[in-house]
């Protein structure tokens, strides 16, 4: 119960527990949770470290082994944690993919220390550095920096890399930027009020529309930016009509419509590139095709026109747009949008040729 709930081990002296158990089983006298801590604990590991250690084994025999490997942060522990993942495939061909270990990360975390670490978990698990294929890992300078000093062979990974250009394109203008901030803003809005989700949902009820809520996107994956937008562009009617009776809500003008719009259609291909390579049947070899091809997708839009169609209602628009709106004003904002869009545009096709520059030369792609 605690491993499938993911409680914690104090949940067995929590007074509520300790009642149920009394009135279902009166005669069963509860452990403390130095009995999970220590002996259930302990014995569940050796028993799970018994039976991969025999595929690793077995699976020496047969092939090399690729590896996943990253640093990520534990919050609630306070805690770094270094993972290795390990990827074989069987004799019927059969993908196997298994974490080894999680380790804690006590110290900076230098390249040298993230090598030792490393090592010592190969070690652990019997695997010479002979029968290591490749790892994968991010384009951080300390975790080249580890594999080199290993000597393991190792790449980066392409689905961060994408990241990378994508996070350099949201940034090169100002215009992108506010526009993502207040999204944020108006997720936040939501997300902290029942009474304002409440009044959402009656407008969608209203306008007869899918219930649907707001998306608040995370610094660390981009395409959760992508999906906040995309969400806010569906829900555009609704907010809109929310926003005019009540001023606390930021509101988007009629350039910043526009501009989420093509901001959508720009990071489109960049999405499934993403999807693509992040499916669990995706190899390395998928790197340079996918690549090559989102360069060619990426080369035929870069003549970029919007094809923008103001279909505001007065009530998207600030109460000083509103007034005397007509198509000279329209035109230039679809004007600033072609050109806040082109320049994204560039800067992430120029990220892109310079963070895949020479893949076709690289053996193990």
């Amino acid at each position: 119960m605690l491993v499938m709930d993911d409680l914690p081990f104090s949940h067995v002296e929590d007074l509520g527990f300790m009642r149920l158990m009394t009135e279902i089983c009166p005669q069963y006298k509860l452990k403390q949770r130095n009995f999970y801590t220590s002996k259930i604990c302990d014995e569940m590991y050796d028993s799970a470290f018994a039976k991969i250690k025999s595929i690793v084994n077995k699976n020496q025999l047969n092939c090399n082994f690729a590896f996943t490997t990253d640093v990520w942060s534990d919050t609630s522990a306070g805690v770094s944690l270094l993972s290795l993942t390990a990827h074989v495939v069987t004799e019927k061909f059969e993908r196997v993919n298994f974490v080894l270990s999680a380790e804690p990360l006590h110290e900076t975390h230098t390249g040298e220390y993230i090598s030792m670490k490393f090592d010592e978990m190969l070690e652990k698990w019997d695997i010479p550095s002979s029968t290591v294929h490749c790892v994968l890992r991010d384009s951080g300078a300390n975790m080249k920096k580890a594999l080199f000093l290993s000597g393991l062979n190792n790449i980066d990974c392409t689905v961060h890399k994408i990241h990378l250009v994508v996070k350099q394109g949201l940034s090169s203008k100002e215009e992108i930027g506010n526009l993502i901030r207040k999204c944020r803003s108006i997720a936040t809005h939501f997300h902290h009020s029942t009474m304002a989700q409440d009044e959402l949902k009656k407008i969608q009820g209203r306008l007869q529309e899918p219930m649907l809520t707001i998306i608040h996107d995370s610094p660390t994956r981009w395409n959760s930016t992508l999906y906040m937008l995309e969400r806010t562009q569906k829900l555009k009617e609704p907010l809109c009509l929310y926003a005019a009776s009540n001023s606390k809500l930021v509101k988007l003008s009629n350039m910043e419509w526009i501009l989420l719009s093509e901001c959508i259609k720009a990071l489109k291909p960049y999405d499934e590139i993403t999807k693509e390579l992040s499916r669990s049947s995706s190899s390395v070899s998928d790197v340079i095709p996918i690549i090559v091809s989102l360069k060619k997708i990426l080369q035929t839009n870069m003549d970029y026109s919007p094809v923008a169609h103001a279909q505001s209602s007065s009530a998207c628009l600030e109460p000083e747009e509103s007034e005397g709106h007509n198509s000279d004003s329209l035109c230039k904002d679809e004007e600033e949008t072609t050109n806040v869009i082109n320049i994204m545009k560039i800067t992430m096709r120029a990220e892109l040729d310079r963070r895949f520059a020479g893949i076709e030369s690289t053996d193990i792609l």
